[in-house]
């Protein structure tokens, strides 16, 4: 069940960035500003979701690598609040 879960992450993330990526390009072709009074391009708010994608991506990859080594990939590896 973890490595379905991970496997499901990593295709997650990666249809999310996929489709992520024409939204932001039809944004940044078409010149939208917020409508704001700082004027932040609309492209530069979408860029959130491609890029929440990647780490959402690096995260389940490196759930992977965990699980390839015959760790729990769920686990929290280094301290805990408690700890600090």
């Amino acid at each position: 069940m973890q490595f379905l879960s991970v496997v499901a992450g990593l295709l997650f993330s990666a249809v999310l960035f996929g489709a992520s990526i024409p939204q932001l390009i039809r944004y940044y072709t078409m010149g939208m500003m917020s409508e704001s009074d700082l004027d932040i391009p609309q492209w530069v708010i979408f860029l959130a979701m491609p890029l929440g994608a990647a780490l959402l991506f690096g995260y389940y990859f490196r759930c992977l690598v965990v699980f390839r080594r015959g760790a729990d990939p769920f686990t929290s590896h280094g301290p805990t609040g408690s700890e600090l």
